[in-house]
């Protein structure tokens, strides 16, 4: 059980239990609950809330030493407020049309409605090994079912005095999916070859309504659109993977993986209430169109073992993310043009490591990525969100990590990320060239460290003391980098004090996160004209005491 600032409880248990010498029974359950870090002021809600239940019940069976099955169903339910924007411009460019009567406090809004969030996802599994003289025979089957919902005020203007300008999102989709894999691994006696290989399927069935409610001084605008989508796709796939022991310090793995992906779309769009056509909302159309892509994903990868504390490693792979259909087309053209896949080329290599008798942990990472057709979300003003095949991007960089114990019981941990990621060419569209400019969330620099400490409470238990910070550069929201769309560098620290038996039967522990409160933005819309920002946070500081016990 967790208890903290902002009313919050947290409730988690979890049983594992032996029902016989062939069947036992697993599961868990868990609740949180807390009130909002923001406050509406137009409805005197607090927003930005959590509400969620969840759990996980599992049976295993195994009759024998080679037939392993475990059968899952998993449900989960989330029903709490939304999390409007926090509405930040610049009143001398506003023109009185965006900033008056706007709280500067980043934790009051004035969202027309509060907004909600509903999930409700259940799943069931099935995981069959069958173990051979030569591998394992995987048979992994599984459903499930999503219902979501989301609604949003898109510019949280206040309404007194009333809003001259405002929209309103909701978003209701509901889908279902099913998925086989069949997969053999093999590592044969006295053999140095030893892979998988196996068939993947996947059918997935989605029905999504988004709704617009745009509300400006221009009535030709102004009304509410629906754009209904229907969409069934399928997924087919064959995979492989073979590594070749040359030495017993030097491994050589070839893979491979052949998808094939077709997506069967219903779009429409309609006009619910005028007077106007609100954006982007063009023209009202029904139509039914198809596409289909296919990838081909290799991998190549060696590994070789210096001695026993140094590792050598280095890969390349090709992955692929999939096609699809806009979520909010204005006009039948631009529903029947789908974006394509992105496809990206990574490569890595690096080294990990142990020394000083295994109290050192020394691990080092260089890659590089090379994107092709990369996805790109744009927000362009009085429309939409477009997705489009905008970019080709490379993302390079290198990553350092150590573990170090100089002494029993007490740990340091440090790591290191340094990120280069530029759009190479961006394509011109609806909004300005972009090329050489840094790709959204890609921090140049990123930090962290903390430090545990353990020492015995006598016959009480053991206590634990650690601290985390972790620095991160600034980031980018939107390709366009302008300044409006930055999250300038912060740092986050968080602390822990806990209390433990000696045997783990039960712990109490302090904890606080964010403990120097920094304001970090998690979202950022920006209207350049307007000096604006619509922006959305991380949580506050936030405490509280966590009780734990075990039978």
């Amino acid at each position: 059980g967790t208890f903290g600032n902002y009313d919050r409880v947290e409730l988690l248990g979890r049983f594992n239990v032996a029902l016989s010498d062939t069947v036992a029974i697993a599961g868990a359950v868990s609740s949180t609950q807390r009130d909002g870090y923001t406050r509406n002021e137009t409805t005197g809600n607090r927003v930005d809330d959590q509400k969620v239940a969840g759990g996980r019940l599992s049976l295993r069976y195994r009759p024998s030493e080679r037939l392993d099955a475990v059968f899952t169903l998993d449900h989960v339910d989330q029903d709490q407020k939304g999390q409007p924007r926090d509405n930040v411009c610049d009143a001398s460019l506003d023109g009185g049309v965006h900033c008056v009567g706007v709280n500067p406090d980043p934790r009051r809004v004035n969202a027309v409605e509060d907004g909600y969030l509903r999930r409700e996802v259940t799943g069931l599994t099935a995981n069959v090994d069958y173990e051979l003289d030569w591998g394992t025979l995987t048979s992994v089957t599984a459903y499930r079912t999503a219902d979501y919902a989301h609604a949003d005020a898109f510019f949280s203007n206040p309404i007194n005095p009333p809003a001259q300008i405002e929209s309103f999102n909701e978003n209701i989709e509901d889908t279902s999916q099913f998925s086989q894999e069949f997969r053999v691994s093999f590592d044969f006696p006295e053999s140095r070859l030893h892979g998988v290989a196996g068939v993947y399927y996947l059918v997935e069935d989605i029905e999504r309504n988004e709704i617009l409610f745009q509300d400006f001084p221009v009535p030709a605008v102004t009304g509410v659109g629906s754009f209904p989508q229907q969409v069934d796709a399928t997924s087919y796939a064959l995979f492989g993977q073979v590594s070749y022991d040359v030495t017993s310090r030097l491994t050589l793995t070839a893979g491979a993986r052949m998808t094939w992906e077709e997506k069967d779309a219903d779009l429409a769009a309609v006009l619910l209430e005028g007077p106007g056509l609100p954006p982007p909302l063009a023209e009202e159309f029904d139509i039914s169109t198809d596409e289909s892509w296919d990838a081909f994903t290799p991998r190549f990868a060696v590994d070789y073992r210096v001695n026993d504390d140094v590792m050598l490693y280095a890969s390349a792979a090709r992955g692929f993310k999939s096609g699809g259909f806009q979520g909010t087309p204005g006009t039948a053209a631009s529903a029947a043009v789908a974006y394509d896949p992105e496809f990206a080329w990574s490569y890595e290599a690096g080294a990990k490591t142990q020394w000083l008798e295994d109290s050192l942990r020394l691990n080092v990472a260089a890659f590089y990525t090379d994107y092709e057709d990369l996805q790109v979300s744009q927000l362009v003003p009085l429309c939409c969100v477009v997705i489009g095949n905008a970019a080709t991007a490379e993302i390079q960089g290198v990553e350092v990590e150590t573990l170090f114990r100089p002494a029993p019981g007490f740990d340091l941990n440090a790591s290191y990320s340094y990120l280069d990621a530029e759009y190479e060419s961006f394509a011109s569209g609806a909004t300005a060239d972009n090329t050489g400019n840094t790709l959204q969330r890609a921090p140049k620099h990123k930090f962290n460290f903390g430090a545990q400490y353990e020492w015995s409470a006598g016959d009480v238990g053991v206590f634990l003391a650690r601290l985390d910070w972790t620095r991160q550069s600034k980031i980018f929201f939107e390709a366009s980098n302008t300044p409006l769309e930055v999250q300038e560098r912060y740092d986050l620290i968080d602390a822990r004090l806990a209390l433990r038996a000696h045997d783990d039967s039960w712990e109490v522990a302090l904890w606080g996160k964010n403990l120097d409160d920094e304001l970090i933005k998690t979202h950022i819309v920006a209207f350049a004209p307007f000096g604006q920002q619509l922006n959305t946070y991380q949580p506050p500081r936030t405490y509280g005491v966590t009780l734990s016990f075990r039978r």
